[in-house]
């Protein structure tokens, strides 16, 4: 049996599912480009990771990521083109998480200023980045022409 639970965080209306022992998620995320960087935001851990986040009940996940980009690095935009789906199975056997993607990507233009917490990486810095999920570094930087890819990632402990 499904539960459906809606988590409201912070004036934000978050779906999120409860399916049994897994909770499932569902985010959006950003190749954010400047020139020839991304935009990546460092968490508390010391990880890097895309601009992005959980889509609200009834948001489509286009308007998900405008509003994601608007609400975190300030910026109004409209040239997302979808890059991915990523499934993402991670967690502890008591705390399982189940969690679908979808990732575009989008040019900003130069002169830009990014907030204290977001830092601009190159592709030649990629391989010293730690950035998750990690399958995402496979594109990051191809070309928009690329057709969209689904990426799976499993990284269960001990299940």
């Amino acid at each position: 049996m499904v539960f459906v639970r809606i988590i409201d965080t912070i004036s934000r209306m978050d779906l999120t599912l409860l399916a049994g022992a897994f909770t499932l998620n569902i985010r959006v995320a950003v190749i954010l480009r400047i020139k020839d960087k991304i935009i990546l935001e460092k968490s508390t851990e010391g990880y890097y990771f895309l601009v992005g986040g959980r889509i609200k009940a009834g948001e489509s996940s286009v308007d998900a990521a405008k509003r994601e980009i608007k609400e975190e690095v300030g910026v109004e935009i409209d040239n997302l083109i979808f890059r991915a789906s990523l499934e993402q199975f991670f967690g502890k056997p008591d705390k399982k998480v189940h969690e679908i993607c979808f990732v575009y990507s989008a040019d900003l233009t130069e002169g830009i200023i990014i907030p204290p917490e977001f830092y601009l990486v190159s592709k030649d810095e990629l391989d010293k980045t730690n950035i998750l999920p990690k399958i995402l570094k496979q594109i990051l930087f191809l070309p928009d022409t690329e057709p969209p890819v689904h990426l799976t990632l499993h990284d269960l402990e001990a299940i």
